[in-house]
């Protein structure tokens, strides 16, 4: 599914365009590649998946626009990022409740100051 219009009005409130923005759990999201056409360009993809970062890595689209891409464990510890926004569609419904918290921590300890989290659930409250 790719962010919309509505979502791209959304963000314009929230953080600038030279924001640097974390998708936690990239997999094959479309968001990067929107995110990077509404003039966004600090953009950090990250998985868990080997294959997915390497497949990521080496497509000549990404390679132009200087985005990164990290293979990560949500649920262990990260490298030193400090980013000012980080995105997650899903992750962490996947997640058992003690590796949820954990993760939920990590991602607060890598925002900036007055940072944002967003958190897009597929699942009922």
């Amino acid at each position: 599914v790719r962010p919309t219009k509505y979502a791209q009005g959304t963000l314009w409130v929230f953080i600038d365009h030279n924001t640097r923005i974390l998708e936690l759990g990239s997999g094959k999201s479309a968001m990067l590649d929107s995110l990077f056409r509404w003039g966004y360009h600090d953009l950090i993809g990250s998985d868990f998946s080997w294959t997915l970062i390497n497949q990521k890595k080496s497509e000549e689209r990404y390679l132009k626009r200087g985005l990164r891409w990290e293979r990560v464990d949500a649920t262990k510890e990260w490298p030193e990022w400090e980013v000012d926004c980080v995105f997650e569609k899903a992750t962490l419904d996947c997640l058992p409740i003690p590796e949820l918290k954990r993760t939920v921590e990590i991602v607060y300890r890598a925002l900036r100051e007055r940072g944002i989290f967003f958190h897009i659930s597929c699942c009922p409250p």
